[in-house]
This record gives structure tokens, C-alpha cells and sequence, in this order.
């Protein structure tokens, strides 16, 4: 009998057979073992921690390129030391933005070029969060990326996430269930459709075009409005197309005055 480790609640993991697991394998390059995204994506991720932590920092140094002290003048390393300390303690600081700096021995304060516009902080930052969006196969304006959003881009990407990304995952989810716990002539699936719905008046014309070729009820119609039946039977009523007929058959007669 196989068996899987399981990690369970309080943290222990145990082995238990198979028959007793329901797993359902992800992205896979074996088929066999499903990818980690995080431990796959890791670098990305450790690049957006990295580029985190820089501006914490930057922020927390008010803002302050890095600065080197200068002189002419021969400064024993005990002096060196103070100096460094004393500026960090009064210039460096969290609270210190703006305090004046008085130097002796002749030292000059040179700050370095770090500019964060030509490093392309906000791109690099930008591409860090559809790298995360890569990962996780989600639309980047799902997690508030839409510096390249329009409302028809949007809208199709939506579709596409339910199509290209949900759509796989709704079909091994359907399948593993069905192999596990389906009796004999059952299946399981997802029902999307409340994801793809569109707009009220697309909506109400699919409804109405439904409606018209005979395909579902006013009742059901109404239904995918939330709206509660008739009530009276003549909900239940399917419409039925005069101007068509079963293909190869001739045309029913008309009544008189029809």
C-alpha cells in the first residue's frame, strides 16, 4: 500500500496509506509530483524581499543617500571611529532629518550619487509583482498592478483567467474527485458560469436569445436574474420558434388567420 506524509494541524506529520490522502496534483513537470511555486519562483521572490528591505531602509535614513567624510589632514582610526559614531548618532538617526552638521579637522561631506530614478526603482518594483503574478498564473490587476489596465483589457484578461488558469484546476480538481469518492455513472465538475458573467445588458440579451430559440423557461430565465418563479405554471413554459422546423421534415400547417 503507498503511503504520503501529511502535515497535520499542531504541526507533527505522520504517514498515512493513500486510500486515506486526497491530493490533487498541481503544475507538474513528471505528472507524478506537483511544483512548489514559492521554493520554484524563490529568486523572484528574494529579489522583490531584497528590493523591499532597500527601500525600508532608504526610507528610514530620511531619504538620505549613503555619505562619505573626507579630509587632508591625518586622522588616527580611534578619532576615525568617533567621528563615524557621532555622525551616526546625530546626523544618521531616525529623528535627526534636517539637524545641522558641524565638522572639524578639516573633513567635508561628500554624498554619493544614488539615484533611484535611474535605477529604475518603481520599474524594477513593477516587474516584481508580475513576476509574483507569473507565479501564481493571476492577471496582474487581480492584485492591483494596473498601471496597464483598461477597462476591455481587464475584462478579457478575467475571461482568460477563468478559461487558461481556473479552467485546468477545475478539470483535475472534477477528475481526482471523481476517481476518489463519484459512484458508479457520477462525475463531478465546476459550474463557472457566475465568473463569467459580463455586464447586466449582455447578460439579459444571452438570457433573452435563450429565452426566444425555446432553450430555457421564463422561470429559468428569470433565475439567472436571483429573481423568484412565476408561480402560476406559466413560467414553466418553453417558447417554441414558428419560423423554424426539424431539418428534412416539410413546414407544419398554419391555422387559419395565423
Amino acid at each position: 500500500t503507498q503511503q504520503s506524509h501529511a502535515t497535520l494541524p499542531d504541526g507533527t506529520s505522520q504517514r498515512f496509506p493513500s486510500r486515506d490522502i486526497w491530493a490533487v496534483t498541481g503544475m507538474s513537470r513528471n505528472g507524478l509530483q506537483g511544483l512548489n511555486p514559492v521554493a520554484y519562483m524563490r529568486e523572484a521572490f528574494g529579489e522583490s524581499i531584497a528590493t523591499a528591505a532597500y527601500v525600508q531602509n532608504y526610507w528610514r535614513n530620511n531619504g538620505q543617500p549613503p555619505v562619505t567624510l573626507t579630509t587632508d589632514k591625518k586622522v588616527d582610526p580611534d578619532v576615525r571611529a568617533a567621528i563615524k559614531a557621532d555622525w551616526k548618532t546625530y546626523v544618521a538617526g531616525v529623528h535627526n532629518a534636517g539637524e545641522p552638521v558641524v565638522l572639524g579637522q578639516g573633513l567635508k561631506a561628500d554624498y554619493m550619487p544614488v539615484n533611484n530614478k535611474d535605477g529604475q526603482l518603481v520599474e524594477t518594483r513593477t516587474m516584481q509583482v508580475l513576476d509574483i503574478a507569473r507565479a501564481w498564473g493571476v492577471p496582474p490587476h487581480l492584485i492591483f498592478e494596473l498601471s496597464k489596465a483598461t477597462f476591455s483589457n481587464i475584462e478579457q484578461q478575467s475571461l482568460e483567467f477563468v478559461i487558461y488558469h481556473l479552467g485546468p484546476h477545475f478539470a483535475r480538481v472534477a477528475d481526482s474527485a471523481t476517481h476518489a469518492f463519484a459512484a458508479s455513472g457520477c462525475l463531478f465538475s465546476h459550474d463557472p458560469s457566475d465568473l463569467v458573467k459580463g455586464g447586466f445588458l449582455d447578460r439579459a440579451q444571452g438570457v433573452s436569445a435563450l429565452r426566444n430559440a425555446g432553450v430555457i423557461s421564463t422561470d429559468e430565465a428569470r433565475n439567472n436574474f436571483n429573481l423568484n418563479p412565476v408561480g402560476d405554471g406559466t413560467g414553466q413554459q418553453r417558447w417554441q420558434p414558428i419560423n423554424m422546423g426539424i431539418a428534412g421534415q416539410p413546414a407544419p400547417a398554419q391555422p387559419p388567420g395565423a
